[in-house]
């Protein structure tokens, strides 16, 4: 969870599986939200990197996140993109990032 002024502007989940891709097997990071007036000041991607911390420091040597556009935000930090794949009838980008 992000706050700013003791107000939730952002959140982000760390799920073990997700249904749509059974034969992954590291968590994925999903249900990232961040409130449209705090979105561009990075908000989003300070989520997903202590997403990754978190899962990292569990243990986990990998985690994916599957996103519908913007892949090149995620690479230039880290993230290389495995393949796309539908999430019910859209198709989305599937990304890997290792741990280091």
């Amino acid at each position: 969870i992000a706050e700013l002024d003791d107000e939730i502007i952002g959140t982000v989940a760390v799920r073990n599986s997700w249904s749509d891709a059974p034969q992954i097997t590291t968590p994925w990071i999903g249900g990232l939200f961040v409130r449209p007036v705090d979105r561009g000041q990075g908000v989003a991607m300070a989520l997903v990197d202590a997403a990754c911390a978190h899962a990292f420091s569990e243990g986990h040597e990998a985690v994916h996140i599957a996103i519908r556009y913007g892949s090149e935000n995620y690479e230039t930090r880290g993230w290389k993109v495995v393949g796309t794949m539908m999430a019910g009838d859209e198709s989305v980008t599937v990304l890997r990032r290792d741990a280091i």
